[in-house]
């Protein structure tokens, strides 16, 4: 993860020093079409086709066993083979076509990222922490440690809620004046 973040970072550090302030949301619209260039679009793509699908790979393993049981049921007579890698490649459709048909997808990335990223920081583990523990709290704190545990998880839920809230205001407001304002 440190890697991937230190590389994030060195792909925006370098952009903005080559294009200063004329740089563009996706860094590859600045990168000229001609000459060499046009090696490392063609690089780009390939590493986002192959990236994507190692990115999903995870979460199609997860949703495949349920899907393939039911699929199987209604049609017994397809092959795992056929289930298995048309599920993927849907899904890996799914997905592309999500991103070519939605205009400015720059935009409804942070309007994702701010909620379920605000619910893995901030929310789930202060609910998962207060389940978990609970009946060892009972045994094992008084009850004024119990108190104040369960008001300091309460009170970080509180600022992932006002989090969420103030980051789908500030993205669906950036989202209006975008459709309002076409460039």
């Amino acid at each position: 993860m440190v890697v991937c973040g230190a590389f994030m970072t060195a792909i925006g550090f370098y952009g903005y020093t080559a294009f200063g302030d004329a740089v563009m949301p996706t860094i590859t619209t600045n990168v000229p079409s001609s000459g060499l260039y046009s090696a490392v679009s063609v690089c780009l793509m390939l590493q986002a086709l192959l990236g994507h699908s190692i990115a999903l790979y995870v979460v199609f393993d997860m949703f495949f066993n349920g899907f393939r049981r039911k699929f199987t049921n209604r049609f017994p007579n397809v092959s795992k083979f056929i289930v298995d890698k048309g599920f993927r490649l849907f899904w890996v459709f799914v997905t592309y076509a999500m991103a070519v048909l939605i205009p400015q997808l720059e935009i409804m990335i942070p309007l994702i990222g701010v909620t379920s990223g605000t619910l893995c920081a901030l929310i789930y583990p202060p609910i998962f922490e207060m389940i978990t523990f609970w009946t060892d709290w009972k045994s094992m704190l008084t009850y004024r440690e119990r108190i104040v545990k369960i008001a300091i998880n309460c009170f970080v839920i509180c600022i992932g809620t006002f989090c969420i809230v103030a980051g789908v205001y500030t993205n669906i407001v950036a989202i209006v004046a975008a459709f309002m304002n076409p460039v």
